[in-house]
């Protein structure tokens, strides 16, 4: 039966999922509606609408499906290609017996029609394009910012330190070299062999290297005074151990600090975003008992379920509602950079398609100008409709590959 922590760690997580897109949609609609276009919808959740409520042209739903949400900007494509408006040709609204392209500007010129006093997307300068555009893309790149600094410098992490907090006993442990040794909490471990520890991380890249087995010499600190004793270290789960759990201490970093930290989350989304193919692969393959060790390979709203589900759940003597937190916030901001850095690529129906289309359409127009030709006005991606087809296709193949692999070999 799931636990009560388990449970609100999962409506914690989703409900940060759908704030998540509602806000980047938002990135979409406020400046679309700065430069004066039509949104006539914008909706949080998907399927039938709980709640409506028109304020002005733009109708804003809560719906009964909370995994996303959306906003519907008025003419997103032109209603007729450039050489039929070249012709001066009449714009098609008849969707009967028309290509995928011609049927998808038929659909725009309809909907352009309902409301004539709202302005068309597309006939925006291209520069308004790229903001509007870019505008949800950029809401997640500083939710991603803003959520890894309440996690790291506002709340802050407990870190390991170089004092004991226990010392198990060969009852509990085979790994009891230090309880032997009578080694005890509270004491400061100052050097391992002949090397000296700052840090936890110095004590296990010390111990790692010991010959398990064998005695290593530690010294520390006792009610101020230096003392020294042999250790036997032992080989426990593939790792040498001497047997001590350190104590915690909740450190904040500084905005920097955070700002790095967010550098190096994009570098490793980046790069998981450009092997994506094999990171899927390596997901199936984990679905058959393959590859289970490898961790650095993409989830679904399932797999952030289960995450939602460990932090809530999570037990110690060393964790508090705090961290809890910390963790909520700092899967929010891995989330945030995810949508921030897939929407960078440059495909229809992702945002990074439209900006890309919108920078043709700028470069186009100043090209022509060199030539001293007249602009020919907005891009014409419905061309791209086909394309667009196809990427959603393979983005919806991917979202059951990975819902699957969650429920069938979970990471958590």
């Amino acid at each position: 039966m799931i636990s009560l922590g388990s449970l609100l760690g999962i409506l914690v997580l989703l409900l940060g999922l759908v704030l998540s897109v509602a806000l980047h949609e938002l990135g979409h609609m406020l400046p679309a509606k700065k430069f004066g276009v039509g949104v006539p919808e914008y909706a949080v959740g998907f399927g039938p609408s709980l709640f409506a409520k028109k304020i002005g042209p733009t109708t804003y739903h809560i719906r009964a499906i909370p995994l996303g949400g959306y906003v519907r900007i008025l003419g997103m494509l032109r209603p007729n290609s450039l050489r039929e408006a070249a012709l001066g040709a009449p714009i098609k609204t008849d969707s009967k017996e028309l290509s995928t392209v011609e049927q998808a500007r038929a659909e725009s010129a309809t909907e352009i029609a309902k409301y004539p006093n709202l302005v068309p997307f597309y006939t925006l300068v291209w520069w308004k394009k790229v903001v509007v555009m870019a505008g949800g893309i950029i809401t997640n790149a500083f939710l991603a910012f803003l959520f890894t600094v309440l996690a790291v410098s506002v709340i802050g992490v407990q870190r390991p330190t170089t004092q004991i907090s226990q010392v198990p006993t060969c009852a509990q442990t085979e790994a009891c070299g230090a309880a032997r040794a009578g080694l005890k909490p509270g004491d400061v471990i100052v050097a391992i062999g002949d090397r000296h520890v700052n840090s936890w991380e110095d004590i296990t890249s010390s111990v790692s290297t010991a010959l398990a087995g064998k005695p290593i010499a530690v010294q520390y600190r006792r009610a101020g005074n230096l003392e020294k004793v042999e250790v036997e270290a032992v080989a426990l789960e593939g790792k040498t151990r001497i047997g001590i759990v350190p104590s915690l201490v909740r450190q904040r970093d500084s905005l920097f600090q955070a700002y790095q930290s967010v550098g190096e989350q994009f570098k490793a989304t980046a790069g998981l975003v450009i092997n994506l193919p094999h990171s899927l692969w390596i997901r199936v393959t984990q679905m058959f008992g393959y590859n289970l060790s490898d961790r650095n390979v993409p989830i679904s709203v399932v797999g952030i379920a289960q995450m939602g589900s460990q932090i809530g759940s999570a037990a110690g003597p060393g964790i508090t509602w705090l961290d809890r937190l910390a963790g909520f916030l700092s899967v929010l901001a891995a989330l945030n950079m995810a949508l921030f850095v897939f929407n960078l690529i440059p495909l229809l129906p992702l945002d990074g398609g439209q900006v890309v289309g919108a920078l043709y359409e700028g470069i186009r127009g100043q090209w022509r100008r060199i030539l001293g030709k007249h602009d020919v006005g907005a891009a014409d991606m419905a061309r791209m409709i086909p394309l667009s087809y196809a990427v959603g296709g393979l983005l919806l193949l991917m979202t059951v590959i990975l819902v699957v692999a969650d429920f069938v070999a979970p990471l958590i």
